[in-house]
């Protein structure tokens, strides 16, 4: 492979030195040339089992944690507050249902539970649709 100058570069920069700094851009090129281009005078060891291991399994989990800690462990934390406030339900807590109803509960069961949205006025809803109104008072507590 033929070892090729970064003259173009160079050109640019001292431009650019008389200003004081070096554009983000030029400095983003360059850095991603020299990584590409590699040094035909230079000779390279051949991939032990070491380097294999860092440079692909280490990078591998360390892109599976990123993953767990920027997606899987903020739904463990929504689904566990969802539960949380499904099991705090009982009759008399002012809800909130998917489909934007207000009401007060009157009978909860694993399968349903039933929403008073109006006087005499009762709804059946699954549990997952319902969610309990919380009301900060001026003290910082939340009432239900």
């Amino acid at each position: 492979m033929k070892s090729v100058s970064l003259k173009f570069l160079q050109k640019d920069k001292n431009k650019v030195a008389e200003r004081g700094r070096l554009p983000g851009l030029y400095l983003v090129l360059a850095l991603l040339w020299t990584s590409c281009v590699a040094d035909p005078n230079v000779q390279q060891e051949p991939m032990t089992v070491n380097n294999f291991i860092i440079s692909t399994v280490l990078w591998f989990l360390a892109g599976l944690g990123i993953f767990w800690a920027l997606v899987l462990k903020p739904q463990q934390i929504e689904q566990a507050r969802k539960e949380e406030a499904l099991n705090s339900l009982k009759k008399g807590v002012r809800v909130l249902t998917s489909g934007g109803l207000y009401g007060k509960v009157v009978e909860v069961s694993k399968e349903e539970i039933v929403v008073e949205i109006a006087r005499g006025v009762e709804v059946k809803f699954h549990p997952e649709h319902v969610q309990p109104m919380a009301i900060p008072n001026n003290k910082g507590k939340v009432l239900k």
